[in-house]
C-alpha cells in the first residue's frame, strides 16, 4: 500500500519516483475457463508514465480482469522497478486479440504444475 499510497505520491512527486526492485502482486482472478487444462499464457506489460497514479492504474487493470471467454485465470502485478502493470493470464484456447495499450507476449503452455488437494489427517 506504501508505493501505490498518498504518502509515496508525495514523495514522488518532490524527488521523483525511485527504482524499487521488487513485484506486487495486485490481485488474482479465476475465469470462466478455469476447469480447463490452458493451452496459452500471455505476459502483457503497460508503462506507467511520470504523473500517473500507480494506485489508480492497478485499480483499474484489475478491474479489467473481467470474464473473457476460455479465461483460464488472470494475473495482475505491479513492477516498480520498471513502474510497469504485468498481466499475466492463462487460456484455455487462443486468447482474445492483443490490447492496444503495452507489450503483449504469447506462450504456448506444455505443462502445468498444479498442487493436488491436501488429503485429510489420519487419526
Amino acid at each position: 500500500d506504501f508505493l501505490t499510497g498518498p504518502g509515496f505520491r508525495g514523495l514522488s512527486a518532490d524527488f521523483g519516483r525511485p527504482a524499487v526492485r521488487h513485484w506486487i502482486g495486485a490481485g488474482l482472478h479465476t475465469g470462466p475457463a478455469a476447469d480447463t487444462p490452458p493451452t496459452t499464457a500471455t505476459r502483457t506489460t503497460r508503462s506507467l508514465p511520470p504523473g500517473t497514479d500507480p494506485g489508480e492504474e492497478t485499480a483499474r487493470a484489475l478491474a479489467a480482469l473481467g470474464d473473457a471467454p476460455g479465461l483460464h485465470t488472470a494475473a495482475v502485478a505491479l513492477d516498480p522497478a520498471r513502474w510497469e502493470l504485468v498481466h499475466f493470464a492463462l487460456w484455455a484456447d487462443t486468447p482474445p486479440e492483443t490490447p492496444a495499450e503495452g507489450h503483449c507476449t504469447a506462450y504456448r503452455v506444455l505443462h502445468l504444475s498444479r498442487p493436488e488437494p491436501l488429503l485429510p489427517a489420519k487419526d
